[in-house]
């Protein structure tokens, strides 16, 4: 957790300076002083999501630059779900009821994202989740639950139509067991099935140790592709090695198309490559799926590179765009909980970086752009 006990010592040690002054009428009380900051929760998988910490931060001091909301500054409070199973389900009820935020972002997997979704249907507070694509987060039919980013399902479903517009035939998939990637493999395959086309064959990268190698694992490997007539391969995620075996794949299969999904470039963004794995990640040629660029998102981009000294992730974006929606909303409502809900699920929020927002009963993002 971010909010350690430094930052508590911190605080008292202000207070013991500052109180005695305004007691003794040394340092003016500002007005609204009384009154404590609108707190908006962001919890992350650990403090090493420092893109995603800066555009939260940066969304927030743009709101307050926007004016008080009766006299009160929006605040920032981020923990973290790093530790053992169920920290998700405690942060996110400290976070409630220790930090009395009037919403909270999550930037989560798709394990801790269900955590943080079970508090916010116990304590009836709005939770947006910005990262994890996993479908059954909507199914759960938790009215205080809203996606920013397309789930799986639409995902799956946006990349079967660009299949289709490029020919249509066999597909692959990387798979690497992990959670977030079996949900997705399981929306790929449900939509495959549902066009009467057949399951992707699945790909396990660390199978393939050093394709930049001729072996015959790898030469196996592009053999069945061309038995298959395999023409398109998705991207879950992002690996190092996967990268390298995509990048191998693709010298003896030029005509095979990749498709990026949301899970890739959320990886890829985040990941401290530097030499040739940066030039990979930059060759790769790839179907994206996230949000257009626009010259609102591209300002963006620039104000934060100017910052930080780079351009951010994705994940950073959809962040920003969600506590910008928060922020709006509490700046129309006040801080009443239920209103904002009933407000952000009801209404289209238009002029976002990555479009309007609107959601559907299930939370999803409606596509609307």
């Amino acid at each position: 957790m971010l909010q350690g006990s430094c930052k508590k010592r911190t605080k008292r040690g202000l207070l013991g300076i500052i109180l005695p002054l305004l007691l003794l009428g040394l340092l003016p009380l500002p007005l609204g002083a009384q009154k404590t900051a609108i707190n908006i929760g962001l919890l992350l998988p650990n403090p090493g999501q420092t893109d995603v910490i800066h555009a939260a931060e940066m969304a927030i001091a743009d709101a307050n630059r926007e004016g008080l909301v009766g006299g009160r500054p929006f605040a920032l409070v981020v923990r973290t779900t790093e530790g053992p199973w169920g920290a998700g389900s405690k942060e996110s009820v400290s976070l409630v009821y220790e930090d009395e935020v009037i919403a909270y972002l999550g930037s989560l997997d798709g394990r801790n994202a269900h955590l943080a979704e079970q508090v916010a249907a116990k304590s009836h507070i709005t939770y947006i989740e910005a990262r994890a694509s996993d479908p059954t987060l909507s199914y759960a039919y938790v009215p205080w639950f809203l996606r920013m980013l397309p789930d799986d399902d639409q995902q799956s479903q946006a990349l079967l139509a660009d299949i289709r517009a490029r020919g249509g035939g066999a597909v692959a998939v990387l798979s690497d067991g992990n959670y977030d990637t079996r949900y997705f493999t399981r929306s790929l395959a449900k939509a495959l099935a549902a066009a009467g086309l057949s399951r992707a064959y699945e790909i396990d990268p660390a199978a393939y140790p050093d394709p930049d190698r001729p072996s015959k694992a790898r030469a196996g490997l592009i053999k069945s592709f061309r038995l298959r007539g395999i023409r398109h391969l998705v991207l879950p995620f992002y690996s190092r090695e996967g990268l390298r075996l995509v990048l191998a794949l693709q010298k003896q299969l030029p005509d095979l198309e990749l498709y990026a999904t949301l899970g890739y470039q959320f990886g890829a963004g985040e990941a401290e490559e530097t030499g040739k794995a940066k030039e990979a990640i930059a060759q790769l040629k790839a179907m994206h799926y996230g949000p257009a660029p626009g010259p609102e998102m591209e300002a963006f981009m620039e104000r934060f590179s100017a910052r930080y000294g780079h351009r951010p992730g994705l994940a950073a974006i959809y962040i920003y765009d969600g506590i910008r929606l928060v922020t709006g909303a509490s700046r129309k409502l006040g801080t009443d909980r239920q209103a904002l809900t009933n407000y952000l699920r009801e209404e289209s929020h238009p002029g976002h970086l990555t479009g309007t927002l609107r959601f559907d009963e299930l939370g999803k993002r409606l596509q609307t752009d």
